[in-house]
């Protein structure tokens, strides 16, 4: 099973480095936070005949309320701020930034939270876990690779110091330490329900949200007619935002959330491939070597 869960991750991971591509399409096509409404009303509606077919059983509580509404904020907290920080900042970083970072901090994070917890319970001569217990040297040098891999995939040493100091790549930091939370949350919520009926919750409540910061724009804007933008938002929506990010919902549940976003180093090295194949970008060494690194990484981090 958990085997399983991994050779579908991969795949989930392909395709989000491919929405990089998609996205960068329609970017200017319309106000950002139309296609951020239309994504998440999309996808949560495409979930709700598979939630019904699948018949997945789903107890609706106030926990699961609560943790869907959660992860539908800071969703479109994370997608507000990943458009603001294109605007200013370099596309091409930010998608090796945000994720290449974000298994980094989310490891880090659950560290923390594990640190926490068993100092707190040490006090009590209970602690499940020691402190030290929480990260081990292939964790750490996992970590280190995949971080390694996001220079290398930069190519920081070509970047001046102001470069690196836009505000825009500032904000691509901000995105993966937001995403860090949503990957933790989706762990959490993952003890009262089902991952399909969670990520339709998140995608509708993150629709409801985008609608109510900008309910005159969303209405008051004339749509593309343009089939080609259609088409990417229908890749956006549907096979990144809906199967594949259920994908890594479901993978979160039967591996881990730390576990599961270590994956996400996958995805650098396939965006720019995918670029450089429809985009007709280039291929550089650095590339290959760059997302060597991250696979050896995943095999890295990939223990429970």
């Amino acid at each position: 099973m958990k085997r399983n869960a991994e050779i579908w991750l991969v795949i989930a991971m392909i395709i989000w480095g491919g929405s990089w591509t998609s996205g960068k399409l329609i970017a200017n096509a319309v106000d950002p936070q139309v296609t951020l409404f239309w994504r998440f009303l999309l996808s949560g509606l495409f979930l709700i005949p598979v939630i019904l077919i699948i018949r997945e059983k789903t107890i609706f509580s106030y926990a699961l309320l609560f943790w869907g509404l959660l992860a539908g904020v800071v969703s479109a907290i994370y997608t507000s701020v990943f458009f603001i920080a294109l605007k200013t900042g370099m596309a091409g970083a930010g998608g090796v930034l945000v994720t290449t970072l974000n298994p980094l901090f989310t490891f880090l994070i659950s560290f923390l939270g594990v640190f926490a917890e068993a100092s707190y319970k040490g006090k009590a001569h209970d602690a499940p876990v020691h402190p030290k217990e929480a990260i081990r040297g292939k964790d750490f040098w996992g970590l280190i690779l995949g971080v390694s891999a996001g220079m290398i995939l930069l190519e920081v040493w070509t970047l001046g110091g102001d470069q690196i100091l836009l505000s825009g790549n500032l904000l691509f930091l901000a995105c993966a330490v937001i995403y860090a939370f949503i990957t933790l949350i989706t762990g959490r919520a993952a003890r009262f329900t089902g991952m399909i009926t969670f990520s339709c919750l998140v995608n509708l409540f993150g629709a409801m949200i985008a609608f109510a910061i900008s309910p005159t724009l969303i209405l008051d804007v004339a749509l593309p007619k343009d089939s080609g933008y259609w088409f990417n938002m229908f890749y956006l929506s549907i096979i990144s935002n809906s199967l594949a990010t259920t994908i890594y919902f479901s993978a979160i549940k039967k591996i881990g959330s730390a576990r599961a976003s270590a994956y996400i180093f996958i995805v650098p090295g396939s965006a720019l491939l995918i670029a450089a194949a429809w985009l007709k970008e280039p291929v550089k060494i650095s590339t290959l070597v760059g997302g060597s690194l991250a696979v050896v990484a995943v095999l890295l981090l990939r223990r429970k």
